[in-house]
């Protein structure tokens, strides 16, 4: 029985609606599915309207990445970041969770909502950092407050010494 490759990408997104899967795990599940092995699995959530510039920051610098509906979870050295490319969203930033199962299997059972009015102390259990909103322009990199912009990630420490506040729309005290 020949199976389409359509219906193949309609199993795999219906998978990650549900469920955080790291890139090797989808990297093995479409090699079970003979799906030729130079494929970029991170196709199987980008959108036309993503911008490389702010996955490839971050992909520089994760140890493993994540793909859940439509965004992309990186696990850094000091600090998980998840984040959807495209100008004008936001990327999230937690500290370093002890366990990436814990804290993948909260984040997927809630809402940005959820995190940024701290709903049931979530952003506390998430060890919710702050959210960078995106620039306009890609290579002018993040915003962390309306006066002041990062280049790129890697002027930030990804890490803070103060307790997160719950309602910040930016990230400030990193």
């Amino acid at each position: 029985m020949k199976v389409s490759i359509p219906g193949l990408w309609d199993q795999v997104r219906l998978a990650l609606e549900h469920r955080a899967i790291e890139k090797a795990e989808l990297q093995k599940m479409c090699s079970d599915l003979h799906i030729p092995g130079d494929f970029d699995i991170v196709q199987i959530s980008w959108r036309p309207d993503y911008d490389p510039f702010f996955y490839r920051q971050l992909l520089r610098r994760s140890r493993r990445i994540y793909l859940f509906r439509a965004e992309y979870i990186f696990d850094l050295e000091k600090a998980v970041v998840v984040e959807t490319p495209e100008l004008g969203h936001a990327t999230y930033v937690f500290s370093k969770s002890s366990s990436m199962e814990s804290f993948l299997a909260l984040y997927t059972r809630i809402s940005k909502d959820d995190i940024r009015n701290n709903r049931e102390s979530v952003a506390e259990k998430l060890g919710f950092l702050g959210r960078m909103i995106h620039g306009s322009i890609p290579e002018r990199g993040f915003r962390k407050s309306d006066d002041e912009s990062v280049k790129d990630l890697t002027s930030l420490p990804l890490q803070s010494d103060e307790s997160p506040s719950p309602h910040n729309d930016t990230v400030t005290r990193m």
